[in-house]
């Protein structure tokens, strides 16, 4: 065989071993959910568990989202990997010099681009739509706090809707567990709340003998430190109805988005704020329980029919006229919250930064 022949073969060989090939992607055009098929039993089954002595449910902590997974051959290392969401913000670009990615914390409901690209400018492309599923966030060190992390944004109103996303987060204290086995919040973890999401307001709803150590927010020195020592469910005294008051006025303050709501465990005094701004926001029945629900996938089963939370549902109602019967909960809820204190404007205010348009 002549030797230009052969030389021609070697060079066809090289470029068929090292060509940039995707072998693991989302399917072209398809949807992609970024939980697990089960999540809707898994969190009927958590919900309905038996508390142990101390409080806890299952040991095996089910927060966690699935990730969108890529993985291909050939190529030049290293490679870019950049997702693009269809109203082009919050882009992600992801470089590595391996031949895999698994990228998390996307948008739900949200048809994204994708290229991937080595360093020689060989490239693939495609698309994928995320399913419109809750919107949980993972961080990169599991046992390290916080968990129980999740946007209130991505649910359908009443209006026809949605909630944005990215704007409102809730979740847990950044301290240790270590009888849950969790450890302080790491670097890593914090870099997801201050880099990734982007947090301005650390909305902390913790007693006051819990933070009495505290002069500044735990997520970092640039994070804004609002402090209201809510009770969960016990009676709306004059001076708790002022803490309401004060806790919800956060949200209509547009300077103080993205912003991270928590008490401990994210379950109680979280649950409470977080039912309250997306009932305001006309969010469906079914989604308000379900959001409340949701914090039994981290060892915190919580029920909709549980008395204390029907009880404080009940005082809310006894702000509207004849106990709010017949009442949507986003007209008890505006009721309630201007017969604490909170203006129109101020409840205006709230649903122009929350509500998509």
């Amino acid at each position: 065989m002549p030797r230009k022949v052969v030389f021609i073969l070697l060079c066809l060989t090289s470029f068929l071993t090292y060509a940039l090939d995707m072998t693991q992607a989302p399917v072209e055009g398809g949807e992609i959910s970024l939980l697990k098929p089960d999540w809707r039993e898994a969190v009927a089954t958590t919900s309905n568990t038996k508390r142990d002595k101390t409080g806890y449910g299952p040991y095996e902590l089910q927060c966690y989202p699935e990730p969108v997974s890529f993985a291909w051959k050939g190529g030049t290392a290293p490679f870019v990997l950049e997702l693009t969401p269809a109203n082009q913000s919050q882009k992600r670009r992801l470089s590595t010099s391996d031949t895999t990615l698994s990228v998390y914390n996307l948008f739900v409901g949200t048809d994204y681009s994708w290229t991937l690209t080595d360093a020689e400018g060989s490239k693939l492309s495609g698309h994928f739509r995320t399913a419109w599923t809750p919107r949980l966030i993972a961080m990169p060190d599991r046992d390290a706090m916080p968990i129980n992390v999740r946007d209130i944004g991505g649910y359908a109103t009443a209006s026809g809707v949605r909630v944005r996303q990215g704007l409102v987060y809730r979740g847990t204290e950044m301290e240790a567990w270590k009888n849950i086995g969790l450890e302080k919040m790491t670097p890593a973890n914090g870099d997801v709340l201050v880099k990734e999401l982007a947090i301005r307001t650390d909305l902390d709803l913790r007693y006051a003998h819990q933070v009495a150590k505290y002069t500044a927010s735990q997520i970092a020195p640039t994070v804004q430190w609002r402090c209201y020592a809510i009770n969960a469910y016990k009676p709306f005294t004059p001076e708790m109805n002022d803490l309401f008051r004060d806790t919800m006025r956060t949200f209509a303050e547009r300077e103080n988005y993205p912003i991270y709501v928590h008490c401990s465990g994210g379950a109680d005094r979280t649950g409470e704020i977080c039912f309250l701004v997306s009932a305001l926001l006309g969010v469906a029945d079914e989604d308000l329980f379900l959001d409340y629900e949701l914090t039994s996938l981290a060892r915190l089963p919580r029920l909709r029919k549980t008395s204390y939370f029907q009880a404080w549902l009940k005082r809310i109602a006894a702000f509207s006229p004849d106990e709010g019967k017949g009442l949507s909960y986003q007209k008890l809820t505006e009721n309630y919250l201007l017969g604490i204190g909170l203006t129109q404007q101020e409840l205006a205010a709230i649903r122009e930064i929350l509500l998509e348009k």
